[in-house]
């Protein structure tokens, strides 16, 4: 997973070392609603991660976390990327991580579903890949496949096997615990 502005120069070495898929964060097609997001005007090297992964033919995954007020009107463009690209575009809820509740720019899976019928009408539903974590669709024409994670509403909880070990070392069996740090001396977790 990567937000893609350092992984341009790393891509033919990703490929080397069989590297089987990667997730990228996109959020935003247009560059202002991307640097509003991300605070980071960095959309343009982004791109160049997506194009040099579309042209190794690395499976590559959309992530795209969609705000009411913020980048909804990118839904459309987002998902025509599944029409130019062997892609998927996943559209993911927002989750509020800030502890202080609320979650005013919240847009649920079911209005970011209704948005994507509304430009797709032949839009329909493929199964749920095991242990997967988004509702998969697929549009008549379109190379890639579209996908909503519920993240906020967690629809998904009881077949997700995600492990995730954060930039601070931390190892998460969910986005909502606490997660377990690793220190020296201290016991730790064998996954298998």
């Amino acid at each position: 997973t990567t937000n893609g502005t350092l992984t341009a120069p790393f891509i033919p070495q990703l490929k080397s070392l069989g590297i089987r898929s990667v997730n990228l964060s996109l959020d935003s097609l247009d560059r202002h609603a991307f640097y509003t997001m991300t605070r980071r005007d960095e959309l343009p090297l982004v791109l160049e991660t997506f194009h040099q992964l579309i042209e190794a033919e690395i499976p590559t995954k959309i992530n795209a976390v969609v705000m009411a007020g913020k980048n909804e009107d990118q839904i459309i463009p987002l998902a025509q990327l599944a029409q130019q690209f062997p892609v998927s575009v996943r559209f993911i809820e927002k989750m509020p991580f800030n502890g202080q509740g609320g979650n005013d720019s919240f847009l649920s899976h079911t209005r970011i579903l209704a948005k994507l019928k509304e430009a797709f009408p032949d839009l329909t539903s493929l199964p749920m890949e095991p242990f997967g974590t988004a509702n998969r669709y697929q549009v008549p024409g379109f190379q890639g496949e579209l996908g909503i994670i519920a993240a906020f509403s967690r629809t998904f909880c009881g077949t997700c096997n995600r492990i995730r070990v954060t930039a601070t070392g931390q190892l998460k069996t969910c986005l909502y615990d606490e997660g377990l740090a690793f220190r020296s001396g201290a016991p730790h977790l064998c996954v298998s």
